[in-house]
């Protein structure tokens, strides 16, 4: 990593924790940005393995949980994912494929960057490139696909640097990708 990369992070951290704090003082206690994770994460569900079918309906841009419940490499671990190049070396998503998920969601146009076919548990958190982790995220409404990309950078941080576990950061992206969102622009 380069200096001005370590100076934004740096600044970035110094901003969330800002933004954490705030979200604290709101809710009328002090508490850290690991406890709202590890927090958020204890609500959630285990993965669930379910055949894709049509008819599949995204709501509020997340995944219809039928057709998208979320699928990870089940024998991926936290040494492996935090090794620069990871996730490079585990996508595997054909053209085909791309086409068969934006099928089972009923998309059968789109212009370039409405649509981001997307890991739902992305790969640098040990997602699997299995039609249950696939779905078409929308750029529009916000938080789209691209909020969600910054959401999944921040949970790999935090997952390589010892603040939540592999399983914590898997639930947070998920299930909670937007509310891990919003709590680090401190406007939840």
């Amino acid at each position: 990593m380069v200096k001005w990369q370590r100076l934004s992070l740096a600044c970035v951290g110094i901003a969330l924790l800002l933004g954490g704090a705030a979200l604290a003082v709101r809710a009328g206690k002090v508490v850290s940005l690991s406890q709202h994770l590890h927090r958020l994460a204890a609500d959630s569900h285990d993965l669930r393995i379910q055949d894709r079918h049509e008819g599949c309906v995204a709501v509020g841009n997340m995944p219809d949980e039928t057709c998208t419940p979320g699928h990870i490499f089940p024998n991926t671990t936290k040494e492996q994912i935090c090794v620069p190049g990871y996730s490079r070396k585990a996508r595997s998503v054909s053209s085909s494929q791309k086409e068969r998920i934006y099928a089972s969601y009923g998309i059968r146009s789109r212009t370039a960057g409405e649509y981001n076919v997307d890991h739902l548990i992305s790969l640098q958190l040990g997602g699997s490139n299995d039609d249950a982790n696939l779905w078409p995220e929308a750029a529009e409404p916000r938080p789209g696909y691209h909020e969600k990309i910054k959401v999944e950078n921040f949970l790999h941080g935090e997952l390589c640097g010892g603040e939540i576990t592999l399983k914590e950061a898997q639930r947070l992206v998920g299930q909670h990708w937007r509310d891990v969102h919003y709590l680090l622009q401190g406007t939840q």
